[in-house]
């Protein structure tokens, strides 16, 4: 692995991280996965769609508070 690699991978992990540090969103995405199904899948990849986004928003905007992932969960689940 090269050092340009080793950087991106690292960038990518930190932007996981980042991602999924909420607790509660990380239960609900398991419990999804573990539970998943075909018409449960769809639904699971538009919330992961919508948290990248809120994401790359977030990095974008630095001068706004960060988005609540939880509430966008919440929302997307009920």
């Amino acid at each position: 692995m090269s050092w340009r690699q080793f950087k991106l991978q690292k960038q990518i992990n930190f932007f996981l991280i980042t991602l999924f540090q909420s607790v509660n969103l990380q239960i609900y995405v398991f419990k999804k996965y573990t539970e998943r199904n075909y018409s449960n899948q769809y639904w699971i990849n538009i919330m992961v769609e919508i948290l990248l986004d809120m994401k790359v928003v977030n990095l974008i905007k630095t001068n706004k508070h960060p988005l609540l992932i939880s509430s966008y969960v919440t929302l997307i689940h009920n």
